[in-house]
Order: structure tokens, then sequence, then C-alpha cells
């Protein structure tokens, strides 16, 4: 038979056990923008902007949420500007199984921010499309301005 003051202690470490392994645990550097937030199962939180107000960008699954919200129906994000950080490869995201890239900008959220490519390349950009204003970016603004950026794909739309 188990002691009195053995089972208080083993109860003790149980629930000291059961209080640390419920505990989520955050990445150290997230509000210092060093690491980006992350659940548990490793998905981004979503694309925020940096303390200068840009957003940086370098992954497909990114790009898209700022395409998504370029062309958000509120239309209050068609002039944030953005800046790659890496090479994207949009094979990811869009393709003959998985569907058109929903292009940057259209005829009602016209794209009016700096789109700042760095010089890096975004490559498997697909579109199959009867549909106007197609491409990376679908619609851009007078004041809307893209630089150093390489595409490459298949585009089939006007």
């Amino acid at each position: 038979m188990i002691h009195k003051t053995t089972r208080s202690i083993l109860s003790v470490l149980l629930a000291a056990l059961l209080l640390v392994t419920s505990t989520p645990l955050t990445p150290a550097f997230a509000d210092g923008g060093a690491v980006s937030p992350q659940s548990e199962s490793g998905e981004s939180e979503g694309l925020k902007p940096a303390d200068d107000g840009k957003y940086y960008i370098s992954t497909a699954e990114q790009l898209k949420e700022f395409a998504d919200k370029v062309n958000d129906d509120s239309g209050k994000y068609t002039d944030i500007d953005a800046e790659l950080t890496a090479d994207i490869d949009l094979s990811s995201v869009c393709s003959k199984e998985k569907g058109n890239w929903t292009p940057i900008g259209n005829s009602i959220n016209q794209y009016s921010g700096t789109f700042d490519g760095n010089g890096h390349t975004i490559s498997g950009l697909y579109i199959v499309t009867t549909a106007d204003y197609q491409g990376l970016f679908g619609y851009v603004s007078g004041s809307g301005k893209i630089e150093k950026l390489s595409v490459s794909g298949s585009v089939s739309g006007n």
C-alpha cells in the first residue's frame, strides 16, 4: 500500500505536470518581428504589416493573403505596400488541379500601392479564363507601382 505522504506528493506532481503540458507555447520574439507567430499546428496567424507599415512576403500563401487583402470588398487595403523577401513558387496555391490565381487588384479594387519585388522571381503563376484583368496583378491604378520583379507561368485571359 502506498504511504499517505507519497500519495500526496504524487498528486501534486501530477497536477503540476498537467498545468505545464496544457500551457500553449508562443515564439519568444513574436512581438519583435524576429519570429512569425504560429499556431501549435505551425500554420500562420495571418499576414500582418511590419512596424513600417509594409507587408514583407516570402511564401505563396502570404502572397495569396496579400491579394485577398487588396481585393477585400471594403476597398480599404488597395494602397498597401509590399516587398518580396524571397523567390516564390505559386504552384502550391494555383495550378490546373488547384485552380486559378486570383489577381492582385481588380476593376473595383484597383491596386494603388507599391509592390517591390526586390529582384526576386514569382514562378508557377496559373490562370486559364476568359475574364478581364488577368495576371499576377489584375488592375493597377495610375498611382500603383510594381518594380524589380520577374514573373513566369501560364496566363490565358483578357
